[in-house]
């Protein structure tokens, strides 16, 4: 009885679906009559939307045993992708990082330490060229795991106070960590072995209060989000500063989004990725979910 009622509800399996499918509404910025520069095209807040394609003895399976990994995002805080489309997701209340492969449709978590121990607060996330390099502020480390999401080994606890933002210099395989409480970026080799320090608490060049998120450009420029500073840094592959942008006050060249729960709005918004395909990929925390929008081509008049 129970299998003849799974497979009137369920049918004969799930097919792919249209991972970001067009809608009647999509909002878009800047309003008209000014043309658009950014669509938003999706979200993603759960293994589900990735419309996997799903047999029908999966679904059968999934029926009745459940699934062994749930993915469901609880508070989302940093998103990058890798070259293999796979998209990480720290989500720092759910103590896991989820991985979910855009191309595949798969979905993985990564957050196992020990048997007994897990992820306390993931908050950053880099892809290398053999491991994923996650920060965790809770725990006060960075935890290695490989694409299967094992763990391999952590580093930084002699050292690190309270580890966010973290980058992967792939040409110099380097691993900068931004550090809060330390308002210092520490530099380690892939095997995370301490390399040196970027800066010191301070208003002055090369300065940092509260650095939170990194990024390093194909050119290997370091980006620093210098928070109550209110500005970014920028740095070259030694250390050294090149110039800075932003202050308190600044006048801002166009904004997206509004606060809200609907398609294109945000509730404490926090880490932003931007594939090859200008898509850019908005960790929506308090809305428990990853906006997608697009970077559209402007005509020049």
């Amino acid at each position: 009885m129970a299998l003849a009622m799974a497979m009137l509800v369920y049918g004969c399996g799930r097919e792919r679906g249209e991972l970001f499918p067009e809608t009647d509404w999509t909002p878009a910025w800047p309003e008209p009559p000014e043309n658009p520069r950014i669509r938003y095209i999706g979200q993603l807040s759960t293994q589900d939307d990735l419309k996997k394609e799903v047999s029908f003895l999966e679904d059968i399976g999934e029926f009745f045993f459940g699934r062994e990994d749930m993915g469901v995002m609880v508070r989302p805080y940093h998103v990058v992708m890798d070259q293999n489309d796979n998209l990480l997701i720290s989500d720092s209340s759910g103590s896991i990082v989820h991985m979910m492969n855009l191309k595949t449709r798969n979905y993985r978590q990564i957050s196992r330490l020990t048997k007994e121990k897990t992820l306390h607060t993931p908050v950053g996330v880099a892809t290398g060229q053999k491991y994923i390099y996650v920060s965790d502020s809770g725990l006060g480390e960075i935890y290695v795991f490989d694409y299967k999401g094992k763990f391999q080994f952590s580093f930084g606890g002699d050292i690190l106070e309270r580890p966010a933002g973290i980058a992967y210099d792939r040409a110099d395989q380097k691993l900068y960590i931004a550090d809060i409480l330390c308002h210092k970026v520490i530099v380690y080799d892939t095997d995370g072995h301490y390399i040196n320090a970027i800066g010191r608490r301070g208003m002055g060049t090369g300065q940092f209060n509260f650095p939170t998120h990194l990024w390093i450009d194909e050119s290997g420029k370091l980006y620093v989000s210098d928070t109550l500073n209110y500005r970014v840094q920028v740095f070259n592959r030694q250390g050294e500063f090149l110039f800075r942008f932003g202050r308190q006050g600044d006048r801002i060249l166009m904004a997206f989004g509004s606060e809200g729960n609907d398609p294109g709005r945000f509730w404490l918004p926090a880490g932003i990725f931007i594939d090859d395909n200008n898509r850019i990929f908005v960790a929506d925390s308090f809305n428990k979910r990853i906006q997608v929008f697009q970077l559209l081509e402007v005509e020049q008049p």
